[in-house]
């Protein structure tokens, strides 16, 4: 079994407009709730670093990912994979991106949150 792990790392919420009704969560449920939305994703993920490790039984690395949870859409868009922070192969931050990508929240939050999650592949031992 290939190991995977989600990190939270920061989490920054947009003030909404003064006056508007909206859906707000706090900061900690809404870290918790997106935490959770990305750990839907496992299942694929782990699959990415499966195909990775059967290519390469050593392929290890970290996937640091930029993303933004859209207001009033709840959906994961614009991730950006951080160059400088990933250490795993291509392919797999490709994979791992592309799985995150338009997941979302229900019900959605009418503010937009900025994260910045990590991923670790390591072998099993």
């Amino acid at each position: 079994m290939n190991t995977t792990t989600a990190m939270f790392l920061a989490l920054a919420i947009a003030t909404p407009t003064l006056g508007c009704s909206f859906t707000r969560r706090a900061k900690e449920d809404y870290r918790a709730d997106v935490t959770e939305l990305l750990g839907e994703a496992t299942p694929a993920i782990d699959a990415c670093y499966a195909q990775a490790q059967a290519a390469n039984p050593t392929a290890q690395g970290d996937v640091a990912l930029r993303l933004i949870v859209g207001k009033r859409s709840g959906r994961v868009v614009d991730t950006v994979v951080i160059e400088d922070s990933t250490t795993a192969p291509v392919a797999v931050s490709d994979c791992v991106r592309n799985n995150i990508e338009g997941l979302g929240l229900s019900p959605y939050d009418q503010r937009q949150a900025n994260g910045t999650f990590v991923w670790r592949f390591r072998p099993e031992a």
